[in-house]
């Protein structure tokens, strides 16, 4: 217990490291992170477990290019914030399926993030990607997708948009003629790993 306290207690002065370029907290017993993170302006790296709530103004770290694991149910901001990481590279998101009515906020933002290359899904249960128009594209230069432990719908339709998608692994409950026709058409895919669940 002693531990954790002063594990708490350093993680307040976060905030003072202004200079900090990654932060790897994955394996930290921590509830949530401290407010003070957002003053971390040179932050390029954050990894946390996905169990752990995040203070609003996470949108703020606008240096950020790795950004894993967001829990949405944890989040205590707006998706829409997430537009404003415009470095991203990589970006891991748990809890969707939880919050339906963020899929949509959370799609928006991701036509805004032009230098994303990976993005990673977690969690148990099914969700919907295409609640979009069929005009609307997804971040365009995403090479890697991929969702080990969550289930879609089916393959999303704006992967069609997707001329430099080269890495799949995705789960879907449905998988049609046309999602495989979708995915043959992909110019730069070269790995598929595709598991339908019942």
């Amino acid at each position: 217990k002693h531990g954790g306290k002063l594990e708490i207690e350093l993680l307040k002065e976060l905030g003072n490291l202004q200079h900090l370029k990654a932060l790897d907290l994955f394996s930290a017993d921590i509830e949530e992170l401290p407010a003070s993170i957002i003053r971390l302006r040179q932050l390029e790296c954050l990894i946390i477990p996905r169990t752990v709530k995040v203070p609003n103004g996470i949108e703020n770290l606008m240096s950020l290019e790795l950004l894993r694991w967001l829990n949405v149910e944890k989040y205590l901001g707006t998706l829409a914030g997430l537009a404003n990481l415009i470095k991203l590279q990589g970006l891991g998101i748990s809890g969707l399926h939880a919050n339906e009515s963020c899929v949509e906020t959370f799609l928006q933002g991701l036509s805004n993030l032009g230098n994303l290359r990976r993005l990673s899904f977690r969690g148990h249960g099914i969700c919907s990607l295409d609640c979009m128009p069929d005009q609307w594209q997804g971040p365009s230069h995403l090479q890697r997708f991929c969702s080990n432990d969550l289930t879609f719908c089916q393959v999303p339709r704006w992967f069609s948009s997707l001329s430099e998608l080269s890495n799949v692994s995705i789960r879907v409950n449905l998988l049609r003629q046309g999602d495989l026709e979708l995915l043959g058409a992909l110019p730069a895919l070269c790995f598929l790993k595709l598991q339908v669940d019942p």
